[in-house]
């Protein structure tokens, strides 16, 4: 499936450098170069066929060092987004499709982590050396 890279001004600066842009086409992607700059960029967007959106994010986390799902400014929106076919991620959307399960609220994330915290607590020394993070 052909899953679209597309950048945003958040901030008021790209958060990808001409390097970047350059790094994911030696990764595969196609990137589409301007014939000149746009408020400082040469590229917006890059398209590559992939499995699954997943798959996307972490290889282009991968090859840009970016973390895909930052937010950016509150007026930007997100710096990086992603489309497939009639769906979209950007910001903490991206998450989702990165990680089996992620939490809808702050109050959700702050319950599983107390919750792992209770069990943690519980665990004698010897068998917290023998678990896997």
């Amino acid at each position: 499936m052909k899953i679209e890279y597309t950048s945003s001004l958040s901030g008021g600066e790209w958060w990808l450098s001409d390097d970047d842009w350059k790094k994911l086409e030696a990764a595969g992607w196609t990137v589409e170069w301007g014939k000149e700059r746009w408020l400082g960029a040469l590229a917006k967007r890059a398209s590559k066929d992939f499995d699954n959106v997943g798959d996307a994010i972490r290889e282009f986390e991968k090859v840009t060092g970016q973390k895909a799902s930052d937010e950016g400014c509150p007026c930007c929106g997100a710096p990086h987004s992603f489309s497939w076919e009639d769906e979209y991620a950007s910001g903490n959307d991206c998450l989702e499709h990165l990680y089996a399960k992620v939490p809808k609220s702050l109050r959700e994330a702050t319950e599983a982590l107390n919750d792992r915290t209770e069990l943690s607590a519980r665990v004698t020394p010897t068998a917290r050396n023998n678990q896997k993070p």
